[in-house]
C-alpha cells in the first residue's frame, strides 16, 4: 500500500497540511464572516423588533387608560343626565297632574256614572 510507504509520508503530511491550511483560511475568510453577519443582523432585527414592540406596548397602555378615562366620564355624565330628566318629568308630571286636579273639579260618583252611562250605551246598542 502507497500509504504506508516510507518514502511518500513526507509527501503526503505536506499536502495534508497544504490542504487544512488552505481550509482552514478559506473557511475563516469567507464562512466565518458570512455567519457572524447573519448573527449581528439577527441581534440588531431582534432589538428592533424588541423596542418597537415596547413601544407599540407603551402605545396600547396609553390609549386605553385614555379609553378607561373617557368611558368612565361619559358614564357617569349619562348618568347624570338621566337623573336630571327623571327628576324634570317627575317635577312636570307632580306639576301637570296637579293642574289638571286644579282645573276639573271632579265629584267623588263621577267616574262611577262615567262608567254606568258607557255601560248602558253598549247595552242599548245590543238590543
Amino acid at each position: 500500500m502507497p500509504q504506508l510507504d516510507i518514502t511518500t509520508f513526507l509527501s503526503q503530511i505536506f499536502w495534508l497540511l497544504l490542504f487544512f491550511w488552505l481550509f482552514y483560511f478559506i473557511t475563516f475568510q469567507t464562512v466565518v464572516p458570512l455567519i457572524v453577519n447573519a448573527l449581528k443582523m439577527r441581534v440588531k432585527r431582534f432589538s428592533s423588533i424588541q423596542l418597537s414592540s415596547s413601544e407599540l406596548q407603551k402605545e396600547v397602555s396609553s390609549v386605553s387608560a385614555k379609553y378607561d378615562t373617557f368611558f368612565s366620564e361619559s358614564c357617569g355624565s349619562c348618568y347624570k343626565l338621566v337623573q336630571k330628566s327623571y327628576s324634570n318629568v317627575a317635577s312636570w308630571a307632580l306639576k301637570s297632574s296637579k293642574q289638571v286636579s286644579s282645573q276639573f273639579k271632579f265629584t267623588p260618583n263621577y267616574l262611577n256614572n262615567l262608567v254606568n252611562s258607557f255601560i248602558q250605551l253598549q247595552l242599548i246598542k245590543r238590543v
